[in-house]
């Protein structure tokens, strides 16, 4: 099905969410977008499939539309390890892509279940250990929301649901787990520098805005487009260091 992706490289991408604390000087002038904000149309994400790689290693994303009284998008990240395969299930309310719930568990990829949902005006954090030998059962971690969030990790996807433009400034508001729980923050600067084609292993070309981020680890680029599936590649650039292709798009699926 896919080749193995190694526990390295899945943090990367499970466990990242958005770089680092605000950087830019003047991040509090920057403009902070949450679920319900007028610059944010829900109607331009719409369901996909496509298949990417991280660093060498396969990896099937999907993204879907519940069929309920309120409607969820709900995105899937599916990778196959040595113990079977683990989908990450990211949720987000359909019209307003509030974050509604996380939940992912593989042993390969993190010794720990992880089940983060939105119950009224609060979000909701439970872990469980899923490390040999242990028993762990973690109280849950409550936090009330002042405003709805975004998931860190799908709003390099959810992008594309902005007015992007060259010149293009904001941030997030969204969460992350913390070793001790969890935090609800605003992310650095993102900033749209240009528009790029980009040209896929089967032919296909899309066009993309790029748009960086500077976060305490270094500078994340990335390359989103305005159809389906969104977000085409994203690089990170270490200080000092040299450009390395984090994820990369290889093709949508029909």
């Amino acid at each position: 099905m896919f080749k193995f992706l190694g526990p390295s490289a899945a943090l990367i991408l499970v466990c990242s969410g958005l770089l680092g604390g605000p950087s830019a000087a003047h991040a509090q002038d920057v403009e902070v977008i949450f679920p319900g904000h007028p610059a944010l149309e829900s109607s331009r994400i719409q369901p996909f499939e496509a298949e990417y790689e991280q660093m060498g290693f396969a990896f099937l994303t999907r993204l879907v539309r519940t069929n309920q009284a309120r409607p969820v998008l709900s995105f899937q990240m599916i990778m196959e390890g040595p113990d079977g395969v683990g989908i990450d299930h990211v949720g987000h309310r359909a019209d307003d892509l509030a974050f509604a719930y996380r939940r992912f568990g593989f042993r390969a990829f993190r010794p720990e279940y992880i089940d983060a949902r939105v119950e009224g005006d609060s979000l909701r954090l439970r872990r469980l250990s899923l490390a040999e030998g242990s028993d762990s059962n973690d109280l849950p971690v409550v936090q009330r929301l002042e405003r709805p969030i975004v998931d860190g990790t799908f709003a390099y996807w959810l992008a594309a649901a902005l007015p992007l433009r060259e010149g293009y400034r904001w941030r997030w508001h969204t969460w992350q787990p913390t070793a001790t729980g969890l935090e609800i923050r605003d992310t650095p600067v993102f900033e749209v520098t240009g528009r790029e084609e980009i040209t896929l292993e089967d032919g296909a070309r899309l066009d993309a805005w790029v748009v960086a981020v500077e976060g305490a680890s270094g500078t994340t680029r990335m390359w989103v487009s305005e159809s389906p599936p969104y977000l085409v590649r994203q690089d990170v650039v270490p200080p000092g260091g040299e450009p390395q292709t984090v994820i990369e798009l290889k093709r949508v699926r029909p």
